[in-house]
């Protein structure tokens, strides 16, 4: 069993025995936390970004085992449905630290619009609209390499 395998079917969060067989429910709760993190990344953004990179690293660990190590999926539509919506949790956990750079002001809607739209341009390889510090710099570049290794990984 290779390390991603053992991971995935022991490690991550959806290998609880609440989400066995069900990981459409995971995917959505992800998702709801990952929305919840966008916005506590407003009070607590470091908090926030530690706990987005973690289901970005999990997302990305899961799926490789996925399409390297266990072959074809159960349901072509499903696991096409259930990747579209993990590319949107891992736009969303980058968001977190969008809102950390703090590069936009204004209320807390329009900063944490702002984050995603970035986060979601940035991983659609078309990068951020204005200039960054080298912190930015390292998010967009670690973030343009998960966009890019996302299109390689879908089922």
């Amino acid at each position: 069993m290779s390390v991603f395998a053992a991971y995935s079917e022991h490690c991550t969060l959806s290998a609880l025995p609440c989400f066995e067989s069900r990981e459409g429910w995971f995917v959505l709760m992800r998702t709801v936390v990952l929305i919840g993190l966008v916005f506590l990344a407003l009070r607590c953004p470091e908090v926030a970004a530690f706990v987005a990179a973690y289901f970005i690293l999990d997302a990305l660990t899961v799926n490789t085992t996925y399409v390297f190590v266990t072959g074809s999926p159960i349901n072509a539509l499903r696991s096409a449905l259930l990747t579209i919506v993990t590319y949107l949790d891992l736009a969303l956990g980058f968001a977190a630290g969008w809102v950390w750079l703090g590069q936009h002001q204004g209320d807390a809607w329009e900063r944490v619009i702002t984050a995603v739209y970035q986060s979601v341009r940035t991983l659609a390889t078309v990068g951020p609209e204005n200039d960054l510090s080298k912190v930015g710099e390292l998010l967009v570049i670690t973030e343009l390499l998960v966009g890019i290794y996302g299109r390689r990984t879908a089922p």
